[in-house]
């Protein structure tokens, strides 16, 4: 018996899929493994925090025929900590951290 994912279409043996999901993350999510395509919500101990990203119409260099895509991380200062709530910190805290990146479309 095989099942079908349903964003990439991908297709795995049941028994497959579940042993995927069990030996994951634990987190509720499933990455397929043939092209990255993530189901779910992935979670961890990353400080809260937002990713943004758009498309600029300049390219960069090597890339004349492509537009950019510039990618913009804001997570504010903080302590990662553990999921369980019963350890202590795993990292010392971290300053703001606003930076950015471009990549070609």
């Amino acid at each position: 018996m095989v099942g079908k994912l349903g964003k990439c279409g991908h297709i795995y043996h049941l028994l497959c899929l579940v042993a995927m999901y069990n030996n994951g993350n634990k987190d509720g999510s499933l990455q397929c493994p043939t092209c990255k395509a993530i189901y779910g919500e992935k979670t961890g101990t990353q400080p809260p925090g937002k990713m943004d990203y758009h498309v600029i119409p300049h390219c960069l260099p090597g890339y004349l025929e492509a537009k950019t895509i510039r990618i913009v991380y804001d997570i504010p200062a903080g302590i990662q900590v553990s999921t369980t709530h019963d350890v202590p910190p795993l990292y010392p805290p971290h300053s703001h951290v606003h930076s950015s990146t471009g990549s070609p479309s």
